[in-house]
C-alpha cells in the first residue's frame, strides 16, 4: 500500500486477480499489527457527518460492511441510525432490524464478496475511548459472530479503532 497526503493507492492481489483502487483525501486508514482498515471516501464522509459537534448531538452508529483482502479490510458501506434505534447524548443502541437487512442485501448483491465487518458509533468526546458498555457489547458480538471483527468510535475530533481477534482486543492506529 502506498500512502501520501493527498491520495491513497491500494493495489492488492487476491487469488491471482490484481485490483487497484484510488482513494482521495477523505479516506480514513487505521493500521494494526495484523490488519489495515481502509474506509472508502464515501464511508468516511458519511461517518464524519455524524460526529457529535453540537452540544445536543446524539450518538449515532451502525454496521460496517466491506471486503477482507488479506491484511487489508476495506469498508465500502455502512448503515446509519434508523428509526428503531435508541439514541441519546451518551448512548447508541443498534436495534432496528433494518441494519441486518441492509447488510444481507449488500452481501447478496456482491455475491458475498462484501460482508459484515463490525460496528461503528460516535462518542461526545474529543478523543474517544471505549466505555465498559462498548467493550461488553463488542465481546458479545464477537462471540455471536465467531470471527475477527473491527469496531470504530468517532469522537468530536479524533477516532478510536480496534479489532477483536480470538479473545484479544487490539488497538488500531489512525494514519
Amino acid at each position: 500500500m502506498k500512502v501520501s497526503k493527498s491520495k491513497i493507492k491500494l493495489s492488492l492481489e487476491t487469488e491471482g486477480v490484481c485490483t487497484v483502487q484510488h482513494f482521495n483525501h477523505d479516506t480514513i486508514v487505521f493500521s494494526g499489527r495484523d490488519i489495515d482498515v481502509i474506509l472508502s471516501d464515501e464511508v468516511s464522509r458519511k461517518m464524519n457527518g455524524f460526529r457529535q459537534l453540537g452540544a445536543t448531538s446524539k450518538e449515532s452508529g451502525g454496521i460496517l460492511i466491506g471486503e477482507r483482502r488479506g491484511r487489508y479490510w476495506v469498508v465500502t458501506d455502512i448503515t446509519t441510525p434508523m428509526k428503531g434505534d435508541i439514541q441519546s447524548r451518551v448512548q447508541f443502541v443498534r436495534q432496528d432490524p433494518g441494519h441486518i437487512k441492509a447488510s444481507k442485501r449488500i452481501c447478496k448483491k456482491s455475491k458475498n464478496l462484501r460482508t459484515y465487518m463490525g460496528e461503528w458509533h460516535t462518542h461526545p468526546q474529543v478523543r474517544p475511548q471505549p466505555s465498559s458498555v462498548d467493550l461488553a457489547s463488542w465481546k458479545s458480538i464477537k462471540l455471536e459472530k465467531g470471527h475477527s471483527l473491527i469496531f470504530l468510535i468517532l469522537g468530536i475530533k479524533g477516532s478510536y479503532g480496534c479489532y477483536f481477534d480470538s479473545n484479544h482486543i487490539r488497538k488500531l492506529s489512525l494514519l
